[in-house]
């Protein structure tokens, strides 16, 4: 009778199918998301040459063949001590290069380790582009007021400024309190508005407003 050899065999057998699941898994990721991922699954059987696929292997540089890594080596020494899925932890190239890594263990139905599925994404050239990027859309001066780029008339910018303070502020145009009307002659003044010729008068008209209500409603804005 060769039962136990036979079990043996039907379970080797069956965590191989397994294996091979996974090698077409990380097989189709890695090619998604190709040049910047590696995907390397590993036979915990074997430990002295546990990789048993590797795409996109340029990243680390392993190969079919070699050993199991020190994180494969916690998972066996100790049931638990490694949970069996670990995602986007802190890595590096054996030459020191940044990377993003998961690790998924593997296990039959019976619960044992049959190996693990592993991604390590290269994320060096992504941070040199977020630097890149970083440096196009920093600036180094700062003016008062912004550049205007549009030639508009007094009235047409004061005009726009009342329209848009008050879209900003939720305010309704055509029953505008006195309060209103005095936050509004503030923003026009803090924006530069009234160093224009002959804004005070435009103003009163756009609000409705007399000149010497504008000329107060500025003394009170420049007093506080």
């Amino acid at each position: 009778m060769n039962t136990r050899n036979d079990l043996t065999k039907t379970k080797s057998s069956e965590d191989d199918r397994l294996l091979d699941r996974y090698k077409e898994v990380g097989k189709v990721v890695a090619q998604m998301f190709h040049p910047l991922l590696e995907v390397i699954v590993h036979d915990y059987r074997i430990p002295q040459n546990s990789v048993v696929a590797a795409f996109n292997a340029h990243i680390t540089g392993r190969e079919i063949g070699d050993p199991i890594t020190s994180l494969g080596k916690e998972r066996l020494a100790g049931e638990g001590s490694v949970p069996d899925t670990i995602v986007n932890y802190e890595n590096e190239t054996p030459d020191g290069r940044p990377l993003k890594s998961s690790s998924i263990a593997i296990r039959n139905d019976s619960g044992e380790y049959v190996g693990s599925l592993c991604f390590n994404f290269s994320t060096d050239i992504l941070l040199d582009i977020s630097h890149l990027i970083q440096s196009l859309v920093s600036t180094s001066e700062e003016l008062p007021k912004p550049e205007r780029f549009t030639v508009n008339t007094p009235r047409e910018e004061i005009q726009n400024t009342i329209r848009s303070y008050i879209i900003d502020n939720a305010m309704q145009s055509k029953s505008l309190s006195g309060g209103d009307k005095q936050q509004i002659v503030e923003h026009l003044r803090n924006r530069g508005l009234f160093n224009q010729r002959g804004a005070v008068t435009l103003v009163a008209q756009e609000l409705n407003l007399s000149r010497p209500s504008v000329y107060r409603y500025l003394q009170e804005s420049t007093a506080k």
